[in-house]
């Protein structure tokens, strides 16, 4: 699975800034504000298959819980999203780029 990268150019218009939870390779787990509205991308640690998953468990979740377990656990599952879907900044953890999301906002937004 390969994540897709671009440079970031500061134009915060096209990128959205992130805090991450979780790293390997690139940010597993991080939240992110759009519109007012909070949101936790999660691509969980499978076990039984001794890899992450290829996907994200996207959650609307309360902007102010302090961590990203609380932030789960009271949040709504609004979508499910292949990686190769998120575009990083080069680093991969500190944005990401807010046209890759625009279809899913679309539908998120009702959730």
């Amino acid at each position: 699975m390969s994540v897709k990268t671009l440079p970031y150019d500061g134009d915060l218009s096209r990128w959205l800034a992130i805090e991450y939870g979780g790293y390997w390779d690139f940010a597993r787990m991080f939240r992110l504000t759009y519109q007012g509205m909070a949101f936790v991308f999660d691509s969980p640690y499978l076990e039984m298959q001794d890899e992450y998953a290829g996907h994200f468990i996207v959650y609307r979740c309360d902007a102010t819980s302090d961590s990203f377990t609380a932030a789960i656990s009271s949040g709504t599952v609004v979508d499910i999203l292949p990686v190769e879907k998120i575009v990083f900044d080069e680093s991969r953890k500190q944005h990401v780029l807010k046209a890759a999301l625009a279809e899913a906002w679309k539908n998120w937004e009702g959730k």
